[in-house]
């Protein structure tokens, strides 16, 4: 069975046009240029799924077997915000630094619009059932 990294990697085969040096790369994960940065993702979202590793990095979802990066945890509690601070310092601390963004930024956002989705819901009546949908499809 493919890991979650595995799975990553091979989603990267999506028709997308990545160019280097003027010229396309036909598969980026064959790509000696991505393999360093590739590997290091795989390693990263592989320990979600490792139990001696994913408590440092993950949480459980209520209603879900599989662990989802903290970045997607909504704090409610001072240990909610210090659970997702753990997460981000431990992968800074793996990547020693070089890949710091890769788990807050974007899954950070979602996440924060998911915890404010009535307020933004009085915008756009609509808000509420698209952003849970794209978040519980992203966590």
């Amino acid at each position: 069975m493919p890991t979650r990294g595995d799975r990553f990697i091979s989603s990267l085969a999506d028709g997308r046009n990545v160019w280097l040096d003027g010229a396309k790369v036909k598969d980026l994960s064959e790509h000696a240029a991505f393999q360093g940065t590739l590997g290091t993702i795989k390693r990263l979202f592989n320990q979600l799924d490792d139990p001696a590793l994913r408590d440092n990095v993950g949480f459980a979802p209520p209603g879900r077997e599989a662990y989802a990066h903290s970045s997607f945890l909504v704090p409610y509690t001072a240990e909610d915000l210090s659970r997702r601070s753990r997460a981000f310092s431990y992968w800074a601390d793996e990547t020693h630094g070089m890949m710091s963004r890769l788990s807050d930024y974007g899954r950070s956002m979602i996440t924060g619009w998911y915890a404010a989705r009535k307020q933004l819901s009085q915008l756009d009546p609509d808000f509420e059932a698209k952003i849970t949908a794209y978040y519980t499809d992203a966590r």
